[in-house]
């Protein structure tokens, strides 16, 4: 048999079924929320705001019903702030529980 994009899929989703059985839901969230804190600050240099709007700019962009027309684009100089003027980013501190004394 050989290794192609659907073996990898499948594999790649029994390897996650199998991680959340041993693991629970719990750990996959805990997971999840750090891989997130360390992009926001790798990728946006700390900047919750600009990674929050990036990711809803992204979805809006993949739900495009004509993207041969260019309508919308990715542009950065564009981008629109999609959350309220009062949000606050959580701190990475209420997402590890464990290191708060």
């Amino acid at each position: 048999m050989s290794f192609t994009t659907q073996t990898a899929r499948e594999a790649g989703r029994k390897g996650g079924l199998a991680v959340v059985n041993k693991h629970g839901r719990d750990h996959m969230r805990r997971i999840g929320r750090r891989g997130f804190h360390a992009t926001v600050q790798k990728v946006y240099g700390g900047d919750y705001r600009k990674a929050i709007n990036t990711l809803i700019n992204r979805g809006l962009l993949a739900g495009d019903p004509i993207p041969q027309n260019h309508a919308w684009t990715p542009a950065d100089d564009r981008m629109v702030d999609w959350l309220p003027t009062a949000w606050t980013p959580p701190t990475p501190k209420e997402d590890r529980p464990w290191l708060q004394s």
